[in-house]
C-alpha cells in the first residue's frame, strides 16, 4: 500500500503500474495526485479512492481500466479519459459498473461501440452520451443529463427497470428494447429515430400539449401509450405489428402529421381521438397494411380519399365527417366488424357528408358479424335529450309520490300495528269464547240427547196422528156417501113437495067447486084449508131443516179441508223437524 499526506506526488512509470491478483491495493490520495502511467488492475477489488477535497488528476489517457475508481465526496478528477474495461466507476450517487470512456473534461461517460451501463437504483450525474453499435444500458437509475444517442449509424439497447425522467435525443439512431421504455412528466423521444420494441412498451410522460417535431418508426411495439393531449407535426412509420394506446386523449394530425404503415404492417388503434385528419393522414405503401381501429373518434378537416390499404372497424368507433367525404376506392376497403361505426354530421344541418365507396360496393365495404355503419344526427340526440328531461321530471314526480306514499304507509304501519294489537286482544278473546263454546257444545249434546228423546215420542205421535188421520180419512167418506144420500133424498122431497104443490092446487079448485055447491063443503074446505097450510108450514119447516143440515154440511165440509190441511202442515213441520235435528247432528259432529 502507498500512502501519500500533504505532499504532491508524481508517478512517471513507463511502462505502467502492475498489481497482482488477491493483491487489494488502496491508494487514499489526501491532496493530489498525478498520474502519468498506465496502471493494470486484475480484478474490480483494486481501486483508487479520491478522498474528500483531493484531486486525482490523469496525465495521459488510461486506455484499459478495470478496476474500481471512486470518487467521495467533495473529491475531483481531472485530466485525460479513462476507457473502463468492465470496471466500475463510483460516485456518492450511484455505481456504475461499465465498459466506456469516463472523460473527467466533460464529466461525462460515453460508448463508441459495444458499451455498457449497469447502474443502481441512484443518480448518474455525468452526461450519458451513446455512439457506435451494440450498446446496452441496464439497471435502475436516474440521469441529471439529457441522454444523447450520437448518429443515424448509432444502436443502443435500453433494458431499465425505472422511469426515464430525461429525455432521449435520438438523432435518427435506432433503440432497442428488452424492457419497457417509461418517461416521467414532460419527458420524451426527441429528435428521429426507430425504436424496435420486441413488443414492450412505450410511454410517454404527461403533459399538457406534448409535441412531436420528429419522425419515428415504431417497429413491434406492444403499446405506444399517450398520456395527456399529443401533437404530431411529422409524419410516424410502423413497422409489423404495433398498437396506439391513447387513454381517452386528443393525438392531433397538425401541418405535416400523418401515419405511415409499411407493407404487410397492422396497427391497432384504442381509445383515442384523432383529430385534423385530412386526405393523407393516412398513407399506406401498398395495398397489405390493415389499421384496426377500437373506441376511435376520428375528426375529419376535409375530404379524405383511401386508395389503398384497410380500416377494420372492430370496437365502437365515431368518425365525425361534418360536410366532408370519406371515399375508399381502387385498392382500398372498410371492414366493419360486430358493432356499428356512426358518421357525426357534428352541428351542420346539410348532411350532405357521407362515407362513399367506388363500384361495385362489396369490393370496397365488408361487414361481419352483423357491422353496420349509422348516421348519429344532432337532432336526435336533442331529441333524445329533451326526452330525457322529460323522463327525469316524471321520474321526481314519482319521487316525490313514492315519499307521500311512504309517509302514508308509516302512519298506515302504524295504524297496522294497533289493529294487530287489536287482534292480539280479539285474539285472547276469542279463545276465551272458544272455550266458553267448548262448554257450551257440551252442553248442547246433552240437549241434543234430550231432543232426540223427544223426537222419539213426536214419532210416536206423529205415528199416531197419522193412524188417526187414516180413521178420520174413512170416516170422511162414509160422511161424504150420506151427504150424498141427502142430497138425494132432498131432491127427491122437494119433488114431492111440487107434486104436492099441485095436487094441493088441484084439490083448491075441486074444494073451490065443492064449496060452491055445498055449505057443508065449504066447512070442509076451511077445516082443510087448515090441514092444508099446516101441512105448508111443515113444508116450510123441512125446508129450514134441509137448508140448516146443507149449512151443516158445508161446515162439515170445511172441518174436513182443515184438518187435511192441518195434517199436511204436520207431515211438513214433521220433516223439517227432521232436517233440523240432522243438520243439528252434523254440526255437532263438526265441532
Amino acid at each position: 500500500m502507498v500512502a501519500c499526506a500533504h505532499v504532491k506526488i508524481f508517478l512517471n512509470l513507463k511502462k505502467g503500474l502492475v498489481v497482482k491478483k488477491f493483491l487489494l491495493v488502496q491508494l487514499f490520495l489526501n491532496l493530489s495526485f498525478v498520474l502519468e502511467a498506465n496502471i493494470n488492475f486484475a480484478n474490480r477489488n483494486t481501486a483508487f479512492i479520491v478522498e474528500p477535497s483531493a484531486t486525482f488528476y490523469i496525465a495521459q489517457p488510461i486506455a484499459s481500466f478495470d478496476g474500481t475508481l471512486i470518487k467521495l465526496p467533495t473529491g475531483s478528477i481531472s485530466g485525460q479519459p479513462v476507457t473502463f474495461n468492465y470496471g466500475v466507476f463510483e460516485d456518492p450517487y450511484n455505481s456504475l459498473f461499465m465498459s466506456g470512456i469516463y472523460d473527467p473534461a466533460v464529466a461525462g461517460v460515453s460508448f463508441s461501440g459495444n458499451g455498457f451501463l449497469n447502474a443502481s437504483n441512484g443518480d448518474v450525474l455525468e452526461t450519458l452520451t451513446i455512439s457506435g453499435v451494440d450498446n446496452l444500458v441496464e439497471g435502475q437509475p436516474t440521469f441529471n443529463n439529457v441522454i444523447t444517442l450520437q448518429d443515424a449509424a448509432t444502436t443502443v439497447t435500453f433494458a431499465l427497470q425505472s422511469r426515464i425522467n430525461q429525455n432521449i435525443n435520438m438523432n435518427n439512431a435506432t433503440l432497442y428494447l428488452k424492457e419497457d421504455l417509461k418517461f416521467t412528466d414532460e419527458k420524451m423521444l426527441t429528435g428521429s429515430g426507430t425504436i424496435n420494441a420486441a413488443q414492450h412498451k412505450i410511454e410517454m410522460g404527461g403533459l399538457k400539449d406534448f409535441m412531436v417535431t420528429g419522425s419515428f418508426t415504431y417497429s413491434d411495439v406492444g403499446d405506444i401509450v399517450l398520456n395527456g393531449r399529443t401533437i404530431w407535426t411529422s409524419q410516424q412509420t410502423f413497422k409489423n405489428d404495433s398498437n396506439l394506446n391513447g387513454n381517452g386523449n386528443v393525438l392531433e394530425l397538425a401541418s405535416g402529421g400523418k401515419f405511415f404503415l409499411k407493407s404487410g404492417s397492422t396497427l391497432h388503434l384504442t381509445d383515442v381521438i384523432v383529430r385534423g385528419v385530412v386526405d393523407g393522414s393516412f398513407i399506406f405503401e401498398d395495398g397489405t397494411p390493415i389499421i384496426y381501429l377500437s373506441n376511435v373518434d376520428l375528426q375529419f378537416s376535409g375530404n379524405t380519399t383511401f386508395t389503398q390499404g384497410g380500416l377494420y372497424v372492430e370496437g365502437p368507433s365515431t368518425w365525425e365527417i361534418a360536410d366532408y367525404t370519406v371515399l375508399f376506392d381502387t385498392s382500398a376497403s372498410l371492414t366493419v366488424d360486430g358493432v356499428t361505426l356512426w358518421k357525426d354530421h357534428i352541428d351542420t344541418n346539410t348532411y350532405a357528408g357521407d362515407i362513399a365507396f367506388g363500384a361495385p360496393f362489396e369490393a370496397y365495404y365488408t361487414s361481419v358479424n352483423s357491422g353496420t355503419i349509422q348516421t348519429l344526427a344532432v337532432q336526435d340526440l336533442w331529441n333524445y335529450a329533451t326526452m330525457l328531461d322529460t323522463s327525469t321530471q316524471n321520474l321526481q314526480i314519482q319521487v316525490d309520490a313514492i315519499a307521500t306514499d311512504t309517509g302514508l304507509l308509516s302512519t298506515s304501519t302504524i295504524s297496522l300495528q294497533n289493529q294487530l294489537d287489536q287482534v292480539m286482544t280479539d285474539t285472547t278473546n276469542l279463545q276465551s269464547q272458544l272455550d266458553q263454546v267448548m262448554t257450551d257444545t257440551t252442553n248442547l249434546q246433552g240437549w241434543i240427547d234430550l231432543l232426540d228423546t223427544s223426537t222419539q215420542n213426536l214419532q210416536i205421535q206423529a205415528d199416531a196422528i197419522a193412524t188417526d188421520t187414516g180413521l178420520l180419512s174413512t170416516s170422511t167418506i162414509s160422511l161424504q156417501n150420506q151427504l150424498d144420500q141427502v142430497m138425494t133424498d132432498t131432491t127427491d122431497l122437494r119433488q114431492w113437495i111440487d107434486w104436492l104443490d099441485t095436487s094441493t092446487q088441484n084439490l083448491q079448485i075441486q074444494a073451490d067447486a065443492i064449496a060452491t055447491d055445498t055449505g057443508l063443503l065449504s066447512t070442509s074446505t076451511i077445516s082443510l084449508q087448515d090441514q092444508i097450510d099446516l101441512l105448508d108450514t111443515s113444508t116450510q119447516n123441512m125446508q129450514a131443516e134441509i137448508d140448516l143440515l146443507d149449512t151443516s154440511t158445508q161446515n162439515m165440509q170445511i172441518q174436513i179441508d182443515a184438518i187435511a190441511t192441518d195434517t199436511g202442515l204436520l207431515s211438513t213441520s214433521t220433516i223439517s223437524l227432521q232436517d233440523q235435528i240432522d243438520l243439528l247432528d252434523t254440526s255437532t259432529q263438526n265441532m
